[in-house]
C-alpha cells in the first residue's frame, strides 16, 4: 500500500475541523495539536512492515468498534453540514451513509481513494487562497491582526447581526457583558442569573422577533436549531475577551498533552498501515493539510470570531466565508472539502477493517457504518468519540503490534488476541468505572489509553 493510500484514513473531517476550531478558540493545546496530526501518521507509516495475524473474533470485534466509534465520529460534522445550511442532522447523515455503501458497492474503489484526498486537500486550501486574496490578509497577518484586536465581537456583516445565524447543536452561552438577542423563529432560552450568592433559572419561550436582554454574567442555554440575532459591536459570548488573550492562551495541561499524543500516535499505529513506499508526498501532504486547518483558525479570528456559537468543527470553513464581503461563493469549497475527506478517509478504514477482520470483513462494516450514522444523530462530541475509537484501537491493536505478539498462540489462543481483550477490557472498565474511582486514577477514567495499552502490551510481553 502507498503512504498516500494509507494517510488518507487519517485525515477526516473531524481532525482537521478539531485543528481549525481549537486555533480560532485559542485552546492552549492547540500548537500541540498541530504537530501531532503530522508526528502521530508518520510514526505509523514508517512502523516496520509486519505480516498481519490471521483474523480472531476478538481482534476482529475490537476493530468493529474502533472503527464504529470513528465513523461516528464523522458523521457528526456532515450531519452538523446538513444544519448550518438551514437542513436537518438526519439529512446529511443519511446521505453520508448512503454514499459509503454505494462506495462499498463499487468494482475497485480504493484506488480513488487518493482522488478523493486530493480534492479535499485541494477545496481546503484553494479556500484558504481566496480568503487571503478577498481578504488581502496573508495568513501571518491574519494571525497578526487577530491578536491586536482589542476585543473580539461581532462584526455589522456577520450573519449572526445581519440574518441571525442559527445553532447546529444545543450551546450554553456565557455573557461578559450586557446584551439584547432576538429570537429570529419561536424558541425557548433557559437563562441561568446570578442573584446573590445563588442562580436563578428561568425559562423564556420567544416568539419570532421577540428581544431577549441578558446581564454580564448571564448563562443562557439554545436548542439545536434555534435562529437568533444577536448585536454588532458586542462581545462574542465564549470567545476570548481580546485578540492578545487568544494569542496567548497560555500552556496546555501536561497529563492531557501526554493522553492525546500517546491516543493519537498508538491510534495511528493501529489503523494507519506501514508504508510499501515511501516518499515526501505523504509528508508534504500532511503538513500542507494541518498548516491549513490552522491558517482557516487565523482567519476566522480575524475576519469573523463568532462562527463558532454552534460549536461544530464544520462550521468555520463554511460560515468564515459567509461572514466576509465578497467571499460567500467560497462555502461550496467548504462542504466539498468535509465530503471529500470524509469520502477517503472511509474508504481507508473500510480497507484496514478488511485487512484485521477477514471474512467477517463485509458484515463488521455495514454494521460499524449502520450503527455509525444512527449514533451521530445525537449531538455527540465528535473530537471526545474520534479519540476513544483511537484510544479503543491503541490498546486493542497498537499495543499487541509493539510488544511482537505476532502469530504467535498460548494456550490454543492467538497472542494478539489475548493482547487485544486485555486491553480492550481494562478500556472499557475504567470507562464504566470512571466516576466510582480514586482520585489518584481520574485522569485514567478520562484518558483510558494510558492504562490500557500498557497493560495489553505488558501481558503480551509476560507471555512470550
Amino acid at each position: 500500500m502507498t503512504a498516500l493510500r494509507g494517510l488518507a484514513a487519517w485525515t477526516g473531517p473531524v481532525l482537521l475541523g478539531t485543528l481549525t476550531t481549537r486555533v480560532a478558540a485559542g485552546a492552549p493545546d492547540a500548537p500541540m495539536l498541530v504537530l501531532a496530526a503530522v508526528v502521530a501518521p508518520l510514526v505509523a507509516l514508517l512502523q516496520p512492515r509486519v505480516d498481519e495475524p490471521p483474523p480472531h473474533l476478538v481482534s476482529a470485534a475490537a476493530t468493529g468498534v474502533s472503527a464504529t466509534l470513528i465513523l461516528a465520529a464523522s458523521f457528526v460534522p456532515l450531519g452538523d453540514v446538513a444544519a448550518l445550511l438551514g437542513g436537518r442532522r438526519w439529512h446529511g447523515v443519511v446521505v453520508a451513509a448512503a454514499l459509503l455503501l454505494l462506495l462499498a458497492l463499487m468494482p475497485g474503489v480504493d484506488r480513488w481513494r487518493p482522488v478523493g484526498l486530493a480534492v479535499g486537500g485541494a477545496a481546503l486550501v484553494l479556500g484558504l487562497l481566496a480568503l487571503a486574496s478577498v481578504t488581502a490578509l496573508s495568513p501571518w497577518t491574519a494571525w497578526r491582526d487577530a491578536a491586536a484586536r482589542p476585543a473580539l465581537v461581532f462584526s455589522a456583516h456577520s450573519p449572526w447581526v445581519t440574518d441571525g445565524g442559527w445553532f447546529a447543536r444545543r450551546a450554553t452561552l456565557t455573557f461578559g457583558e450586557g446584551h439584547r438577542l432576538v429570537a429570529v423563529a419561536p424558541a425557548t432560552f433557559r437563562v441561568v442569573e446570578q442573584d446573590g450568592t445563588g442562580d436563578v433559572v428561568r425559562d423564556w419561550r420567544l416568539a419570532a422577533g421577540d428581544p431577549l436582554s441578558v446581564r454580564p454574567g448571564d448563562r443562557v442555554t439554545v436548542e439545536a436549531g434555534t435562529r437568533v440575532r444577536f448585536q454588532a459591536g458586542k462581545r462574542v459570548p465564549g470567545a476570548a475577551p481580546s485578540g492578545a488573550a487568544w494569542a496567548d492562551a497560555g500552556a496546555a495541561s501536561g497529563v492531557g498533552s501526554v493522553a492525546v499524543l500517546l491516543t493519537l500516535v498508538l491510534g495511528a499505529v493501529g489503523l494507519v498501515p506501514a508504508a510499501g513506499r515511501r516518499g515526501f508526498v505523504a509528508p508534504a501532504t500532511l503538513l500542507t493539510l494541518a498548516l491549513a486547518a490552522a491558517c482557516w483558525g487565523f482567519y476566522a479570528v480575524a475576519t469573523a470570531p463568532d462562527v463558532m456559537l454552534s460549536g461544530s468543527v464544520a462550521e468555520p470553513l463554511l460560515r468564515v466565508s459567509s461572514a466576509v464581503p465578497g467571499a460567500r461563493h467560497l462555502a461550496p469549497l467548504g462542504v466539498v472539502a468535509l465530503v471529500a475527506l470524509f469520502v477517503a478517509a472511509a474508504g481507508a478504514l473500510r480497507e484496514r477493517v478488511s485487512i484485521l477482520t477477514g471474512a467477517r470483513a463485509t458484515v463488521v462494516w455495514l454494521t460499524a457504518v449502520a450503527v455509525a450514522a444512527v449514533a451521530s444523530l445525537w449531538p455527540f462530541d465528535p473530537w471526545r468519540l474520534l479519540l476513544a475509537g483511537l484510544g479503543l484501537a491503541a490498546a486493542t491493536l497498537a499495543a499487541p503490534r509493539l510488544a511482537g505478539a505476532g502469530a504467535a498462540r498460548v494456550g490454543g489462543w492467538p497472542l494478539h488476541a489475548i493482547g487485544a481483550l486485555t486491553g480492550g477490557a481494562v478500556f472499557a472498565a475504567l470507562v464504566a468505572l470512571g466516576p466510582r474511582l480514586p482520585a489518584a486514577l481520574a485522569f485514567a477514567a478520562e484518558w483510558p489509553v494510558v492504562l490500557a495499552a500498557p497493560a495489553a502490551l505488558l501481558v503480551v510481553k509476560l507471555l512470550r
